[in-house]
């Protein structure tokens, strides 16, 4: 009967110990299992440039958060053309953006036939489970400027 009463001890005193060690970790914030977000994070992926005449270059900045602790470096971005305009890259590509900092990037739309005008492209980076994220520009391409 001693011996069986050891046991239950024992195990009483392990399950103890397994419910108080998961407590703590909840208490403590553990974050196994948990998602930390994307390490490059694009403010305002979307930009419109309003209305603007044909044959005109606009540019339109993109502010890019690194919220990782290493560098991400830009590597270069596709370019897209439509029969409104062409959006692509305005500034020297590579650039890095240093550790949980800030970086602008400036993207350029030529102007081309008059319409609505929309495109995306992407930005690529070394950023490590996340290569590429989207940027994109809309707005109106106008036959000559109306006031």
């Amino acid at each position: 009967m001693a011996r069986l009463m050891q046991w239950g001890f024992f195990v009483l005193l392990a399950c103890s110990l397994i419910l108080a060690s998961s407590g703590v970790a909840s208490l403590l914030g553990s974050t196994r299992g948990k998602d930390p977000g994307p390490d490059l994070v694009v403010e305002t992926p979307l930009k419109s440039f309003g209305a603007v005449p044909r044959g005109r270059e606009v540019f339109l900045s993109y502010s890019l958060s690194n919220r990782s602790d290493h560098p991400i470096r830009i590597l270069g971005v596709t370019s897209l053309c439509t029969p409104q305009g062409c959006l692509g890259v305005g500034e020297q590509l590579p650039f890095e953006i240093p550790p949980r900092s800030q970086s602008q990037i400036k993207l350029k739309v030529q102007t081309g036939n008059q319409g609505n005008f929309r495109a995306d492209v992407g930005l690529f980076s070394d950023c490590l489970g996340q290569k590429t994220v989207s940027l994109g520009a809309e707005g109106q391409v106008l036959d000559r400027l109306e006031y």
